[in-house]
Protein backbone atom coordinates (compact mmCIF):
# COMPACT_ATOMS: atom_id res chain seq x y z
CA UNK A 1 0.00 0.00 0.00
CA UNK A 2 1.39 3.40 -0.99
CA UNK A 3 1.11 6.72 0.74
CA UNK A 4 -0.01 9.98 -0.79
CA UNK A 5 1.70 13.01 0.66
CA UNK A 6 -0.05 16.31 0.11
CA UNK A 7 2.70 18.85 0.55
CA UNK A 8 3.61 21.78 -1.62
CA UNK A 9 6.60 21.79 -3.94
CA UNK A 10 8.15 24.51 -1.77
CA UNK A 11 8.19 22.09 1.16
CA UNK A 12 9.69 19.35 -1.01
CA UNK A 13 12.41 21.68 -2.34
CA UNK A 14 13.07 23.54 0.93
CA UNK A 15 16.39 21.71 1.24
CA UNK A 16 18.62 21.96 -1.84
CA UNK A 17 18.71 18.77 -3.91
CA UNK A 18 22.02 18.72 -5.75
CA UNK A 19 21.35 15.83 -8.09
CA UNK A 20 21.28 15.22 -11.81
CA UNK A 21 18.23 13.50 -13.23
CA UNK A 22 19.91 11.70 -16.10
CA UNK A 23 23.08 9.66 -16.14
CA UNK A 24 26.48 10.78 -17.46
CA UNK A 25 26.12 9.14 -20.92
CA UNK A 26 22.73 10.86 -21.39
CA UNK A 27 24.25 14.19 -20.31
CA UNK A 28 27.08 13.70 -22.82
CA UNK A 29 24.64 12.94 -25.66
CA UNK A 30 22.45 15.91 -24.76
CA UNK A 31 25.49 18.19 -24.63
CA UNK A 32 26.54 16.98 -28.08
CA UNK A 33 23.03 17.56 -29.43
CA UNK A 34 22.84 21.04 -27.89
CA UNK A 35 26.19 21.95 -29.47
CA UNK A 36 24.65 21.19 -32.87
CA UNK A 37 21.23 22.85 -32.56
CA UNK A 38 21.56 25.71 -30.07
CA UNK A 39 23.08 29.08 -30.98
CA UNK A 40 26.48 29.76 -29.47
CA UNK A 41 26.22 31.49 -26.09
CA UNK A 42 28.33 34.40 -27.38
CA UNK A 43 25.85 35.15 -30.18
CA UNK A 44 24.63 38.74 -29.68
CA UNK A 45 20.96 39.07 -28.83
CA UNK A 46 20.37 35.37 -28.22
CA UNK A 47 18.29 34.55 -25.17
CA UNK A 48 17.72 31.00 -23.95
CA UNK A 49 15.58 29.81 -21.06
CA UNK A 50 15.91 26.33 -19.59
CA UNK A 51 12.57 25.47 -18.00
CA UNK A 52 12.67 23.43 -14.79
CA UNK A 53 16.44 23.37 -14.89
CA UNK A 54 18.76 22.05 -12.25
CA UNK A 55 21.37 23.60 -10.01
CA UNK A 56 24.13 23.77 -12.66
CA UNK A 57 23.10 27.16 -14.10
CA UNK A 58 24.60 30.51 -13.17
CA UNK A 59 21.38 32.54 -13.31
CA UNK A 60 17.97 31.34 -12.25
CA UNK A 61 14.47 32.25 -11.18
CA UNK A 62 12.66 30.08 -8.66
CA UNK A 63 8.95 29.73 -9.33
CA UNK A 64 6.49 27.01 -8.41
CA UNK A 65 4.95 26.35 -11.83
CA UNK A 66 2.38 24.02 -10.29
CA UNK A 67 1.08 26.93 -8.21
CA UNK A 68 1.69 29.77 -10.68
CA UNK A 69 2.30 28.67 -14.29
CA UNK A 70 2.39 32.29 -15.57
CA UNK A 71 5.98 32.88 -16.64
CA UNK A 72 7.58 36.17 -15.53
CA UNK A 73 8.78 37.13 -19.01
CA UNK A 74 7.55 39.44 -21.76
CA UNK A 75 5.91 38.05 -24.89
CA UNK A 76 8.37 37.06 -27.64
CA UNK A 77 11.41 37.22 -25.34
CA UNK A 78 13.40 34.07 -26.15
CA UNK A 79 14.90 32.40 -29.21
CA UNK A 80 15.23 29.04 -27.45
CA UNK A 81 13.50 27.15 -24.65
CA UNK A 82 14.78 23.84 -23.35
CA UNK A 83 13.14 21.43 -20.92
CA UNK A 84 14.91 18.22 -19.99
CA UNK A 85 13.16 15.34 -18.19
CA UNK A 86 10.94 17.66 -16.15
CA UNK A 87 7.52 17.71 -17.83
CA UNK A 88 6.33 14.82 -15.68
CA UNK A 89 6.64 17.05 -12.59
CA UNK A 90 4.16 19.60 -13.94
CA UNK A 91 0.52 19.35 -12.82
CA UNK A 92 -0.60 21.80 -15.53
CA UNK A 93 1.72 21.05 -18.46
CA UNK A 94 -0.59 22.44 -21.15
CA UNK A 95 -0.83 25.78 -19.35
CA UNK A 96 2.96 25.88 -19.02
CA UNK A 97 3.35 24.96 -22.72
CA UNK A 98 1.06 27.84 -23.68
CA UNK A 99 3.19 30.15 -21.57
CA UNK A 100 6.32 28.80 -23.24
CA UNK A 101 4.76 29.54 -26.62
CA UNK A 102 3.87 33.07 -25.47
CA UNK A 103 7.45 33.94 -24.48
CA UNK A 104 9.03 32.45 -27.62
CA UNK A 105 9.94 34.70 -30.53
CA UNK A 106 8.56 33.76 -33.96
CA UNK A 107 10.42 30.86 -35.60
CA UNK A 108 12.09 30.03 -32.29
CA UNK A 109 13.34 26.63 -31.15
CA UNK A 110 12.00 24.54 -28.32
CA UNK A 111 13.82 21.38 -27.24
CA UNK A 112 11.98 18.88 -25.04
CA UNK A 113 13.80 15.77 -23.82
CA UNK A 114 12.21 12.87 -21.99
CA UNK A 115 13.66 9.91 -20.13
CA UNK A 116 12.25 6.42 -20.04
Amino acid sequence: MGFLFRTSDSTFYAAPRFVTHIDDPAIAELTKYYSKVLPQSETPGVSIVDMCSSWVLTEYIVQGLNVNPKLPFEDNSFQVITNVVRVDYLTKPLVVFKEMNRILKPRALIVMRFSL
